[in-house]
C-alpha cells in the first residue's frame, strides 16, 4: 500500500491555484489584490484568517511530521529533511531578493490585525504559503483519499489567502510560495520512492 502514497493530485490542485494566481497577475494591478483582500474584513473573517495564518507556521508542519513518523519513522525523517530544504530555499530567496512588503507601498491604507503587526521586508516568496502547501501535501499523501486531498488543497488556499488578508504579502509572493512547495513535493516523491523500495526489499 505504501507504494500507492502519491501527492500527484495535491500537486495538480496546487498547479491549478498557481494558474489562477498567474492569470490574475497577467490581468495587471497585482499589488491591488492585497489591498482588496485586506479591506474586505469582518470579525468572523479576522478570526478565520488569523487562525489559518497561525496554522501555516508550525502546527501543520508538526502534524505532517507526526503522521509521517506514525506511518513509518524513516518516512517521517524524510519529511523532516524536505521541510528543512523548503525552509532553506524560502529563506534564501527572501534574503537574496529582499523584496519589500505591502505596507511599504500602501502604508496606512493597510489594516493590521491585533497580534499581527505589518512587516516591512523579506516579502518574496511567502514562507507561510510554502510551508502550508508542503505540509498539507504530505498529509494528503499519507491519508491518500480524494475527499481529504480536496480538503487539503482548500485549506492550503485559505492559508495562502490569509497572508494577503492580513496585509503581509502580495499575490506574487503567494505564487512563489506555491512554486517552492510544488518543487519540494516533487523532490519528496522521488526520495520517498527510493525509500519505500528499500523498505519493500528489507521489510
Amino acid at each position: 500500500m505504501q507504494r500507492d502514497l502519491r501527492p500527484h493530485h495535491f500537486i495538480s490542485g496546487s498547479a491549478l491555484l498557481l494558474i489562477v494566481c498567474a492569470t490574475l497577475l497577467f490581468l495587471g494591478n497585482g499589488p491591488q489584490y492585497t489591498l482588496l483582500a485586506n479591506s474586505t474584513h469582518n470579525p468572523f473573517a479576522d478570526k478565520v484568517f488569523a487562525t489559518c495564518s497561525f496554522l501555516a507556521e508550525w502546527p501543520l508542519i508538526a502534524m505532517a511530521l507526526l503522521l509521517g513518523i506514525v506511518k513509518n519513522p524513516r518516512l517521517g525523517l524524510w519529511f523532516g529533511v524536505c521541510f528543512l530544504l523548503e525552509f532553506a530555499i524560502t529563506q534564501g530567496l527572501k534574503t537574496g531578493i529582499g523584496a519589500t512588503r505591502p505596507v511599504v507601498q500602501f502604508g496606512d491604507a493597510l489594516r493590521a490585525l491585533e497580534g499581527n503587526p505589518l512587516l516591512k521586508w523579506r516579502s518574496f516568496p511567502s514562507g507561510h504559503t510554502a510551508a502550508a502547501f508542503t505540509a498539507l501535501g504530505f498529509i494528503a499523501m499519507l491519508i491518500n483519499k480524494t475527499p481529504v486531498t480536496i480538503l487539503m488543497v482548500v485549506v492550503a488556499a485559505l492559508c495562502a489567502y490569509s497572508r494577503m488578508y492580513l496585509g503581509q504579502h502580495y499575490l506574487l509572493d503567494l505564487a512563489g510560495g506555491i512554486c517552492v512547495a510544488m518543487f519540494i513535493l516533487v523532490i519528496s516523491e522521488l526520495g520517498k520512492n527510493k525509500l519505500l523500495s528499500k523498505m519493500s526489499i528489507n521489510p
